[in-house]
Formats: C-alpha cells, structure tokens, sequence
C-alpha cells in the first residue's frame, strides 16, 4: 500500500510504511518509498524491530 501511494504522490514525497510484518506481531518492519524507488535504510538503524 505503501508503494502505490507513494507512485501517486510521486518523486516529492516520502511514504514510510512502519507496521506489522511478515513475521506478525513479533516483529515490526519499516519502508520508505520516494516515487517508484525504494530508499535504502541506514545500515546503523536495524529495519526490523522486535516488541
């Protein structure tokens, strides 16, 4: 969902996606989309995160 909206917005904005995962909810995970690209995460910020 995340992706699709971001593709609407276009390359001006930012849409980070931050919710449950596929490992449910013991984990949670983070996206950020720009247009159609996604954005890399900062290798020091781990992406998936336990509760």
């Amino acid at each position: 969902m995340s992706r699709r909206l971001a593709r609407v917005l276009g390359p001006a904005r930012t849409v980070t996606y931050r919710g449950i995962a596929n490992g449910g909810l013991a984990s949670l995970t983070k996206v950020t989309w720009r247009g159609d690209q996604q954005v890399p995460t900062d290798p020091s910020t781990p992406q998936t995160f336990a509760r």
